[in-house]
C-alpha cells in the first residue's frame, strides 16, 4: 500500500508552505524537501551569477522561467526587485532567444547602481527607479502597456518581501491589467514564510497571496512550475483564468 497522503499542518508550525501544490508526495518526502530548500536558502543563495551579474534565483526556478517565457511568450516582464541586475539580464536574454518582449526592472536602488555601472547594459532592459508601488511608477507601466499595446504581461515580484507589501503589488499589478486576460505573475521567495531563518517567518510572501486569492477570483495557482520540487516559489506562480 502507498504510504503517498496529503500533508498539511498550520502555517509556520510545519511545511504546509507547500499546501495543494505538493499533495502527490509522502509525509518523509515533503520533509526531505523543505529541509533541502531550507539549507539551500542559508548555503547557497549568494552564490549564483548569470554572465557575470549577481542574482539569487534557484537553479531549478530559473529553467521554470524559461518554460514559463517559452509558453506564454510575454509582450512585457516586469521585475520588481532588480539588485545586481543578474535575472533581468536572464529575462532579457530569453526575450532576445525568443525575438519578443522586453524587461522593466524596478528598485529603490537602480539610479545608484546605474551611475555605478553595477548594473548591466541590455537593449531589452529598462531600468526604473523607485518603489514597485509607487504611483509614477505604476503610472509608468500603465503608459507602456496603453503605448506599446501589451497583450501579455508578465510579473515577477522579488522585492520587499513583507507580506503587506507584496499584497499591495498584487493589488496594484491585477488592477492595472483588469483589461487584459493574458497576465502570469511570480511572486518569489513565498518560501521565506516557512524558514525560521527568514525575517519574513509566517508573515511574508506566500501570506500575501493566500490573501490576494481570497479577495481576487481572477487568478488561480499554476503548480506544474514546481513539479522539480526545489523552488523558492512555492505556490507563488499565479496565472489569470481565462
Amino acid at each position: 500500500m502507498s504510504n503517498k497522503k496529503n500533508y498539511q499542518l498550520p502555517l509556520g508550525k510545519g511545511i504546509s508552505i507547500f499546501d495543494q501544490s505538493l499533495q502527490i508526495y509522502s509525509e518523509e518526502e515533503l520533509c526531505v524537501i523543505n529541509d533541502f530548500s531550507n539549507l539551500f536558502y542559508r548555503k547557497c543563495r549568494y552564490e549564483n551569477y548569470y554572465m557575470g551579474y549577481f542574482m539569487m534565483k534557484y537553479p531549478t526556478d530559473l529553467i521554470m522561467y524559461h518554460e514559463i517565457i517559452f509558453n506564454f511568450k510575454p509582450d512585457l516582464i516586469v521585475e520588481t526587485g532588480t539588485a545586481y541586475g543578474g535575472s533581468s539580464l536572464y529575462f532579457a536574454s530569453q526575450c532576445l532567444l525568443m525575438g519578443k518582449g522586453r524587461v522593466v526592472t524596478i528598485d529603490i536602488t537602480n539610479n545608484n547602481y546605474s551611475s555605478k555601472n553595477i548594473l548591466p547594459n541590455h537593449p531589452l532592459i529598462e531600468y526604473v527607479d523607485g518603489s514597485s508601488t509607487d504611483i509614477s511608477n505604476l503610472k509608468r507601466i500603465s503608459s507602456i502597456i496603453k503605448q506599446e499595446k501589451i497583450k501579455k504581461i508578465l510579473f515577477i515580484l522579488d522585492s520587499d518581501h513583507s507580506s503587506i507589501h507584496v499584497l499591495n503589488e498584487l493589488n496594484s499589478f491585477s488592477l492595472i491589467t483588469e483589461e487584459l486576460k493574458d497576465v502570469f505573475i511570480v511572486v518569489e521567495d513565498t518560501n521565506m514564510d516557512n524558514n525560521k531563518d527568514s525575517e519574513f517567518f509566517s508573515n511574508g510572501p506566500h501570506a500575501a497571496v493566500s490573501a490576494f486569492l481570497k479577495s481576487n477570483k481572477s487568478f488561480v495557482r499554476n503548480h506544474n512550475y514546481e513539479r522539480f520540487m526545489l523552488t523558492s516559489n512555492p505556490g507563488g506562480f499565479l496565472e489569470k483564468k481565462n
